[in-house]
């Protein structure tokens, strides 16, 4: 795949299932709160979270809903 085509299909998939916002950090700065920006994609769909980490890095997560049947899959990616 393309880098213009992974970027596309990252576009859609964050679009569709994503967040993309702002995290407060637990330290504090003398200007005040500290924020660092976030993207988080949550899919029950190991594969498509797996290729985000490989092109993107960032932390899996993992938690069963949906009365024990489905495992929901999370890739958060913070910056900063």
């Amino acid at each position: 795949m393309k880098k213009n085509e992974i970027l596309a299909y990252t576009a859609g998939i964050i679009d569709g299932e994503g967040y993309i916002g702002l995290m407060r950090d637990r330290r504090r700065t003398t200007t005040g709160i500290y924020f660092k920006p976030a993207v988080k994609v949550t899919s029950v769909d190991k594969i498509l979270i797996d290729f985000l980490k490989n092109y993107f890095g960032g932390y899996i997560g993992s938690r069963i809903y949906n009365d024990n049947i489905n495992i929901l899959y999370m890739l958060s990616v913070v910056y900063g």
